[in-house]
């Protein structure tokens, strides 16, 4: 990948992380959603350490905010396609 590529994607990537932070998701654990989204800011990460990350957040963290979970929220939803780990879409 070119340096231009990279550093649009990582653009973006950080676009996508201060969007959701602005969203003010709260964790039942009381965990850092900034925190645990810093390893997918970086751009060699590959997909299956992505889809991996990801599938932590929000299986063992179920951040909530007030428009509803994580996982439902599009910036996230966004993210994830992004570093290489689409998810589903689940409304709940």
């Amino acid at each position: 990948m070119n340096e231009a590529v990279t550093e649009r994607v990582a653009v973006s990537r950080e676009k996508l992380r201060k969007e959701l932070l602005d969203y003010d998701f709260e964790s039942p654990s009381g965990a850092s959603l900034d925190v645990l989204i810093a390893p997918l800011m970086g751009a060699d990460l590959d997909p299956y350490t992505a889809r991996t990350i990801c599938d932590d957040i929000e299986r063992n963290y179920h951040f909530y905010g007030d428009a509803g979970p994580l996982r439902n929220c599009a910036a996230w939803v966004e993210l994830r396609q992004r570093v290489g780990a689409p998810g589903e879409v689940r409304l709940s």
